[in-house]
């Protein structure tokens, strides 16, 4: 995916897969921790993870950059494609870290989601990760 379609105007087409049908066919049945960092493509493999997520996922740690999801989902939205079991979601902010050497660590709560996106959207950095512990 192309962070910016003025400058970066080429693509490369590569193979790939669900994580749903890689751990079908890797025959893994442990419990996993899951990390996505696809530059905006965290939709696309969480639709592609509904399985593996309800069923084998203890905890997820994905990349949240509400401008490079917007071309496929409202950002505030990213949240609904998650399984329907009890969860808690943290912004753990880990580049925040090296940027100004506090740790960021905070609970959001569902229902305040959008208003973290929307003050996400104009921070910098404007992104983060999202830490999803499923209970």
């Amino acid at each position: 995916m192309n962070r910016n379609a003025i400058t970066e105007t080429f693509s490369y087409p590569c193979p790939s897969t669900t994580i749903d049908a890689y751990v079908e066919r890797q025959g893994i049945t442990a419990d996993l921790f899951v990390k996505l960092e696809i530059q905006g493509g965290e939709y696309h493999a969480l639709l592609g993870a509904q399985h593996t997520l309800a069923n084998q996922c203890f905890g997820l740690l994905v990349k949240f950059i509400p401008h490079a999801l917007s071309p496929m989902i409202d950002p505030e939205q990213v949240l609904s494609v998650l399984p329907s079991r009890p969860y808690r979601l943290y912004d753990v902010g880990f580049y925040h870290l090296f940027w100004n050497g506090e740790r960021v660590q905070r609970e959001i709560e569902a229902a305040q989601f959008s208003a973290f996106t929307a003050q996400l959207r104009q921070s910098k950095p404007d992104f983060t990760f999202l830490l999803v512990l499923f209970e």
